[in-house]
């Protein structure tokens, strides 16, 4: 859709454009090392446990706000 939107309008600068919004030089490196260092720092490239559903209990009471809920 952005795409689209960039050959209606900006058709002389779409390349630039998209140029920045993928990520290239230097700093873009540096983003990309420091967010893979915090991805293993902390266990971000593990997938999460299952969610425990059984543990789930809806409220029993409506009293104040909670009926909006």
């Amino acid at each position: 859709m952005q795409q689209v939107w960039l050959e209606r309008t900006l058709r002389t600068r779409k390349e630039r454009v998209l140029s920045r919004m993928r990520g290239t030089g230097e700093i873009a490196e540096q983003i990309h090392s420091l967010f893979q260092v915090f991805t293993c720092k902390y266990s971000l490239d593990q997938r999460l446990p299952p969610v425990d559903v059984s543990q789930f209990k809806p409220p029993t009471t409506g009293k104040g706000q909670q009926w909006l809920f």
